[in-house]
C-alpha cells in the first residue's frame, strides 16, 4: 500500500510539473527519498533489518547526501567499500545464528552431494535419522514421500549456486530454520499439525541458491 502511494505521489508531482511549469520540482531528490521511505517501511513492518532493506536504506541515504553535496573528496570513493562492510557484517551475524541452530547431537547423518551435477535420491529406510545435503553448482532431489519414519529427522541443506528439493509426506511436522544470502528457502508443505508424532527439521543455508520443501 505504501509503495503504491509513493508511485501515486511521484506521478502527481510529474503531472504538476507539466501542468504548471513554474512549479519547480527537483526530481533528483525524489529517488533517494523513495529508497529511504521504502526501506524504512519494510524495516518497520518486519521489525528487523535484513541485508536487502539495509542496502536499500544505505543507497537512499548515500544518493541523498550526494545530491546535497555533503559527500566530497576522498569520501566519495567509499561507496563500494561500505557496501562490502555491510554485507560482511550480515554474514558474520547470520553465521553466528546458524552455528547455534545447526548444532546437532546426531553426527551419524548420511551425505548427499550434487556438486556440478544432479542427484535424485529416494529414501525408504525407516531407520533414516537425517542427512547433510550439498547442492553446489548443482542440485539434489531428496524424496521422503515413501518414508515411514520411527523418529525425528534432521536435514542440513547447503545450497550454494545450486538448488535442493525435499519432498515429504503428510505424516511429518516440518520445521524450517533458514539462512539465505542472495537466495531463498521455502516451505511449501501444509501447516504443521501437532498431532503428528515425528518432526522433520530442515536447516537450510542458501547462498545464490535455494532450498524448497514440497
Amino acid at each position: 500500500m505504501v509503495i503504491g502511494l509513493i508511485f501515486i505521489l511521484i506521478g502527481a508531482l510529474f503531472l504538476i510539473s507539466i501542468i504548471a511549469p513554474e512549479f519547480s520540482i527537483n526530481f533528483s531528490y525524489i529517488f533517494p527519498l523513495i529508497l529511504i521511505a521504502a526501506s524504512l517501511y519494510y524495516i518497520i513492518k518486519g521489525r528487523k533489518f535484513t541485508l536487502a532493506n539495509t542496502i536499500v536504506l544505505y543507497l537512499g541515504i548515500w544518493f541523498l547526501l550526494d545530491e546535497l553535496n555533503i559527500i566530497r573528496g576522498e569520501f566519495s570513493n567509499a561507496f563500494f567499500p561500505l557496501i562490502l562492510i555491510i554485507i560482511g557484517i550480515f554474514i558474520i551475524i547470520e553465521s553466528l545464528k546458524v552455528k547455534k541452530v545447526f548444532k546437532r547431537k546426531d553426527d551419524n547423518l548420511k551425505n548427499y552431494y550434487g556438486i556440478f551435477s544432479g542427484l535424485e535420491e529416494r529414501v525408504t529406510d525407516s531407520s533414516f535419522k537425517g542427512a547433510n545435503v550439498y547442492s553446489i553448482f548443482g542440485g539434489v532431489d531428496l524424496d521422503l514421500r515413501n518414508l515411514e519414519s520411527k523418529g525425528d529427522i534432521t536435514i542440513n541443506a547447503y545450497s550454494i549456486f545450486g538448488g535442493t528439493s525435499i519432498f515429504v509426506n503428510d505424516n511429518l511436522n516440518v520445521k524450517l530454520n533458514s539462512f539465505a544470502l542472495f537466495g531463498g528457502n521455502e516451505n511449501k508443505t501444509l501447516s504443521s499439525d501437532k498431532k503428528k508424532s515425528n518432526t522433520l527439521t530442515i536447516n537450510g543455508i542458501s547462498i545464490f541458491g535455494g532450498t524448497e520443501i514440497k
